[in-house]
């Protein structure tokens, strides 16, 4: 290496005593530092201070790593968050820096906190500021068409009045003026619109003829024409928030109703009593969206079960239903559960000989019977 001599220095003849290292810097100087020395010496200070000598060594020692912290470098590492910076955080600024460098993300905001769900935001924001620079690069009809179909205004009848528009609108004034078959058909089309008979638009298409005024009307035609779709796509945008407002003012109702009935019910199942609480997770379970279809329909708990295994749930509701449940009869399912749950007693009972008192020569079995015939007299059924 240029410049630099270290010289030639025997390390196991030398035990104990200074090494010399000669050090030639850039101006040819040679300087003999001491390092050994040194540093007995920096270790023998550090060992003779006092404990609040040590202490402010301390706090200036965090002073400098604050001072770090404060510098572009630790500002850049720390994004402006104010807060420590783990591991993963770094992996996510690093990923969102290099998104933003790469032109996928806009610059990194100065409050990014480098967590999953800011970047997850950052991207959110960023594809909808795309999604909005795409449609004002759009030409104005179809900017409108994607707005109001954004707006649930139907796209099958917008475009049909907006292609109308658009046709009447595109023919010139020297087209009208130089085609008679065009000015009667304008002139036709008008008088259509505001319920002329077929014998009537002939008849004032013949006067306006013999009276030279056939291209006058036809440009007037012209303009009343593109007003008619103008109004009709109006109409359509009107008819669509009518709908919504009476979809949401529909869906309150049914959903108070839904509440109204189940604080009503007494009981579902004959003996077992519905509490508050039952009632209101039965309408939290009707009325809860838990999931979407294919198709981006909201679903309820019980239309996603249904939706997971179609088979089964109409095998076991078609059951019930054949049972009579859903006619309030729960008879069927009730003496089942019934005999199930005297058939488990009477095992428990036959079973269990340490109720049987030694000596006294009472069997099981009769105990078990005797048992169940006093069971019988609670039997209302």
């Amino acid at each position: 290496m240029d410049g630099l001599d270290f010289g030639k220095v025997d390390l196991n003849s030398i035990e104990g005593e200074m090494i010399e290292v000669n050090v030639e810097d850039s101006d040819g100087k040679i300087e003999n530092p001491t390092i050994i020395e040194e540093a007995k010496k920096i270790k023998a200070e550090a060992n003779e201070l006092s404990p609040e000598e040590g202490q402010v060594e301390k706090e200036d020692n965090l002073i400098e790593i604050e001072d770090i912290e404060n510098s572009p470098q630790g500002q850049e590492s720390n994004v402006h968050s104010g807060r420590t910076v783990s591991p993963s955080d770094s992996n996510i600024i690093a990923f969102a820096k290099a998104l933003s460098e790469q032109g996928v993300l806009s610059d990194l905001p100065e409050d990014f906190d480098g967590t999953t769900e800011g970047l997850i935001k950052l991207v959110q924001n960023s594809v909808n500021n795309g999604v909005e620079a795409y449609k004002n690069d759009l030409p104005p009809v179809i900017k409108d068409l994607v707005s109001n179909y954004e707006k649930d205004v139907p796209l099958k009848d917008l475009i049909n009045t907006k292609s109308r528009e658009i046709q009447y609108s595109t023919i010139t004034e020297e087209a009208i003026e130089d085609n008679v078959d065009l000015q009667k058909a304008l002139i036709a089309e008008d008088l259509k619109n505001r319920g002329y008979s077929e014998e009537k638009i002939n008849k004032r298409i013949e006067l306006f003829e013999s009276n030279e005024v056939l291209a006058n009307e036809a440009k007037d035609a012209q303009a009343a024409l593109i007003n008619v779709e103008k109004y009709h796509q109006e109409q359509l945008k009107k008819k669509t928030e009518e709908n919504k407002e009476l979809a949401a003012k529909k869906n309150e109702e049914n959903l108070s109703n839904i509440k109204t009935n189940i604080g009503k019910l007494k009981e579902i199942i004959p003996g077992i009593h519905l509490n508050d609480n039952s009632k209101e997770n039965i309408y939290k379970s009707m009325t809860s969206v838990v999931e979407t279809d294919n198709n981006g329909r909201p679903m309820n708990a019980v239309m996603k079960t249904r939706q997971s295994d179609p088979l089964k749930f109409e095998t076991t509701l078609h059951y019930l239903h054949s049972l009579g449940v859903f006619d309030g009869d729960w008879s069927k399912i009730r003496n089942v559960s019934k005999s199930n749950a005297m058939k488990e007693l009477t095992e428990k009972l036959n079973s269990n000989t340490s109720t049987i008192t030694p000596g006294r020569g009472v069997r099981q079995s009769q105990l078990s019977e005797s048992i169940m015939s006093g069971l019988k007299v609670f039997n209302k059924d």
